[in-house]
């Protein structure tokens, strides 16, 4: 079944020995290997794996597990050129540059994502704080009603109670 898995998506295989490229490259220029780095491998493939059970339902043409598989490949070999300047080996300038602004952007989407757990976060807050005085209120309004409600049964029962008297009366 691996073996249909690797004909089926050529490049998971170019993928896979990037993958183990990065970790090692990665272990060299000194980054641990951990947990998350290996989720974030075994994360890859499950999403190619998705992206080829779908392509098996919209119709092999879309060639959406390929497209995925060389994104990550991409993504594998910035990472080694990454760890390859970590470690001081020369890369051409043009590469460099292209690094360089892979890392910027790299950057500015974790700021987003920074900010956006901010702003979810406030937004959590913010709407705990609403839904508190929300149940003030109606605790308010309920407390209001059923005070009505006990005046009016207060009424109720006196005048049923002065009618039996007037009746008890007669």
């Amino acid at each position: 079944m691996i073996l249909e898995w690797f004909t089926a998506i050529p490049s998971i295989g170019v993928l896979l020995i990037l993958m183990l490229l990065d970790i090692i490259s990665g272990f060299l220029a000194g980054q641990p290997v951990s947990w998350r780095t290996a989720n974030t491998k075994v994360m890859t493939l499950v999403i190619i794996t998705v992206c080829k059970l779908i392509e098996g339902e919209v119709g092999e043409d879309w060639k959406i597990a390929r497209a995925s598989a060389i994104f990550y490949c991409f993504n594998e070999l910035l990472s080694i050129l990454k760890n390859a300047k970590d470690l001081g080996v020369p890369i051409p300038p043009v590469i460099s540059s292209w690094l360089d602004r892979w890392r910027e952007a790299t950057r500015i989407e974790e700021q987003r994502g920074t900010r956006a757990a901010i702003m979810s976060a406030k937004a959590a807050k913010s709407a705990a704080q609403s839904a508190q005085v929300a149940a003030e209120q109606v605790q308010n309004v309920a407390t209001v009603q059923a005070e009505q409600v006990i005046e009016v049964a207060a009424k109720v029962a006196e005048e049923v109670a002065a009618k039996k008297l007037a009746d008890e009366g007669k």
